[in-house]
Formats: structure tokens, sequence, C-alpha cells
């Protein structure tokens, strides 16, 4: 295994400013396989004002994946701005398991949502951390999906226990 120290982040850095998408994912992969997990952290938050859908989405799966709490003003700031679904998507699912206690309102009005991304991201999110309400809301739905006649419900809901890292019985 290849051992990433300090220099070798610093030397990578500036390119978690770079408008090319692949140069930002692959920073952040190397970032993360370091030692240099506070380094990680500091960039993160600036990701989600990336011009790129790519790199905020990719910067929200981090965000919510090492619960970085301090972000949760940014994380809800782009829920309320976000026009692009797929990020939104993470967006939600971050919003939920940071701020479990008050995320519920804003993550609920998306488990009825028409764009399938939003919905996922929606039950995803209370799923892995509602509380007992945004759990109960959030199951219902999964159930509908996963017990319905629909072929492409009971794919999303496939997909959704696939994120959430449930079994499908």
């Amino acid at each position: 295994p290849l051992t990433i120290d300090h220099s070798t982040v610093n030397i990578l850095k500036p390119f978690l400013q770079d408008r090319h998408p692949e140069a930002v994912i692959y920073t952040l992969n190397v970032m993360e396989q370091s030692d240099e997990v506070e380094a990680l952290k500091e960039a993160l938050p600036g990701l989600l004002a990336h011009p790129s859908p790519r790199v905020r989405r990719e910067a929200l799966e981090r965000i919510e994946r090492l619960h970085m709490t301090a972000t949760l003003p940014a994380v809800r700031q782009l829920v309320n701005t976000e026009t692009d679904v797929g990020v939104l998507e993470y967006g939600l699912r971050a919003l939920a398991v940071l701020d479990d206690e008050r995320a519920y309102d804003t993550v609920a009005r998306y488990l009825d949502a028409p764009e399938i991304p939003l919905r996922r991201g929606a039950i995803v999110g209370l799923l892995r951390k509602g509380g007992i309400k945004g759990t109960v809301a959030a199951g219902e739905r999964l159930m509908r999906l996963v017990d319905g006649a629909d072929t492409d419900g009971k794919e999303l809901g496939a997909q959704i226990l696939r994120d959430v890292g449930m079994a499908a019985h």
C-alpha cells in the first residue's frame, strides 16, 4: 500500500480548486486514503459551491460519511438552493444524518417527490438517521415500493435497501 504523507497532500491541495471534476475527485480520493483527514474535512465545505454537480455530490457523500456536523449550515443552505436533483439527493441524505432532530420537516417534504432521486435521498436519509418519526415515514414508503406490483418501484426499493445497507428479504 502506498503511504500518502503530509507533503503529498499539500502538493495536491491546489487541485481541489480545479474546474475539472476528475482532478478534484482524484484529489479527494487521495486525501481520504492519507492520514490527513483534517485537511480533507477542511476542504469539503468549500466544495459544496463547486461548479460541477459531481464534485458537490462527492463532497456531500464524504460529509455524511465523516459525520461532519460543523458543515450543517452549509448543507442546509445547499438543500435550500440546489437545482441539480442528483446533488440534492445527497444533500437530503446528509441533512437527515447530520441533523436528525430538526431535519425531518425539510427532508420529509421529498418523500413523495415526483423525481426519483429526491424520493430516494429522502427515504435513505431518514432510514439512516431520521429518528422514530422519520424512520416510520420512510419505512412506509419503502414497504410500498418493495411490496408493490410496479417493477420500477421494486427496483427503486432495492436501490434504497442497498444504499441503507439492509438485506432485501
